[in-house]
């Protein structure tokens, strides 16, 4: 745990004057550590030099690190966000109950000859509370509910196999079919047929989660239809 009244009362005692800064991670890039970090060797640090002013800059989580955001289930489709939903957003709710005033990171530094020396204290706290990333712990919900997921993926499975029969039965009953003579020809034919108000049911096979059917997984379905009806003639 860090403690900075410790430091800051330590620091006051030798007539050190401390203030608190703003300054980037890649403006502390560049700071020279003691190799034994701690205030008393900083403290011996500046006292051989006369220095009298030491700065010091806070670090903290941001809680959206943690929280499991639209962007890290965008590839979640709706029937499986929907065995996760509960536990998402109960977890995201604890999320905003956690104090992240607390700092990770207090780095103490004196500038001297134009560079800055001094030593920092850590903190991970997140590791005592049991946090995850937010893509941490998706993956850890999905492997938690993975039977579920595979019954879910099962069943989809099943249906779509189901859709692919009844549609490739409803092609074969059509004569216009047996004129697609061409790749160019049958794709033509499936997007016709797949826009048909009546046959609304069939599109999801090939558009992905789009809106838009995708031309590739058209073609092959529709040769593999073409090849097995010549095969059955």
């Amino acid at each position: 745990m860090i403690i900075e009244k410790i430091v800051i009362d330590k620091l006051a005692e030798n007539d050190i004057d401390t203030f608190e800064v703003d300054t980037s991670d890649s403006q502390l890039e560049t700071l020279i550590t003691l190799k034994n970090s701690n205030v008393e060797e900083f403290l011996r640090f500046i006292k051989s030099h006369n220095i009298t002013t030491v700065f010091y800059n806070k670090a903290f989580y941001d809680p959206d690190i943690f929280k499991i955001t639209d962007q890290v289930i965008s590839r979640l489709d709706d029937d499986l966000l929907k065995l996760l939903a509960y536990e998402i957003d109960n977890y995201n709710i604890q999320i905003d109950d956690i104090d992240f005033s607390r700092p990770i990171q207090i780095t103490y530094f004196a500038l001297y000859q134009g560079q800055k020396v001094g030593f920092f204290e850590s903190d991970y706290w997140h590791l005592d509370e049991g946090l995850l990333l937010g893509k941490e712990k998706y993956l850890d919900l999905i492997e938690s509910y993975e039977c579920a997921i595979d019954d879910v993926l099962e069943r989809r499975k099943e249906t779509e196999e189901k859709l692919k029969s009844d549609l490739e039965t409803l092609i074969y009953e059509d004569e216009q079919f047996l004129l697609c003579t061409n790749q160019r020809l049958r794709l033509s034919y499936i997007q016709q047929l797949l826009n048909k108000k009546n046959l609304v049911q069939y599109r999801e096979l090939f558009t992905h989660g789009s809106e838009f059917i995708n031309p590739r997984t058209a073609q092959n379905y529709i040769d593999l239809v073409w090849k097995k009806l010549k095969v059955s003639n």
